[in-house]
């Protein structure tokens, strides 16, 4: 919906700044980081428009073009500042986007969701043996292979996680358990 400006009231073509009386909107401190840069919810992103967004806002709220303004104008370009740069990485990455994604659906953190995948840390302790076994060997193939069958399962669990992504927001509290679930796995194959 348009977002007016709460000091002149015009409309709001960049939502943290009015092109009218020239003013950072302070109200764009509590949009999420879709809304922030004019974005449509979704997993998937296209990074020239994210790109292009965050170069749009952060080139009109740039902390230098508020040196003269009043400390309250200053303050809060600073802070909106900071937040489309937290903004554009978390939505850069498609590992941090889905955990947002799961955030906005109001979704369950890794605190409140600690399991994983039924046999992953069997599977992950296995591949670690594997993999200490092939350095100590020095044995560079089985290396390169192992390397890539990670690969292969982080994207695969990747995939799941954009399949079900866009539909959170109207997920059944189990349905955002087992997004988190997948989630949580992401970090073991990172690790690995």
């Amino acid at each position: 919906s348009p977002i007016t400006c709460p000091t002149c009231h015009a409309m709001l073509t960049c939502p943290v700044f009015c092109s009218t009386c020239r003013a950072p909107n302070e109200s764009a401190l509590n949009l999420d980081y879709f809304q922030l840069l004019n974005l449509r919810p979704s997993f998937a992103v296209d990074e020239a428009n994210l790109n292009n967004a965050f170069r749009a806002a952060t080139r009109v709220i740039h902390p230098d073009r508020f040196a003269n303004a009043d400390d309250a104008a200053k303050s809060t370009a600073i802070r909106l500042s900071a937040l489309l740069n937290e903004a554009v990485r978390t939505l850069k990455d498609p590992l941090l986007r889905a955990e947002y994604l799961l955030k906005l659906a109001n979704g369950p953190d890794a605190i409140a969701v600690r399991d994983v995948p039924k046999n992953l840390l069997v599977d992950v302790m296995m591949m670690r043996e594997q993999l200490e076994e092939a350095r100590t060997n020095g044995d560079h193939q089985t290396l390169s292979d192992m390397r890539e069958s990670i690969k292969l399962r982080r994207q695969q669990t990747l995939d799941l996680l954009a399949q079900s992504a866009d539909s959170l927001a109207h997920a059944t509290d189990e349905a955002k358990r087992e997004f988190r679930i997948q989630l949580n796995a992401m970090k073991y194959y990172d690790h690995l």
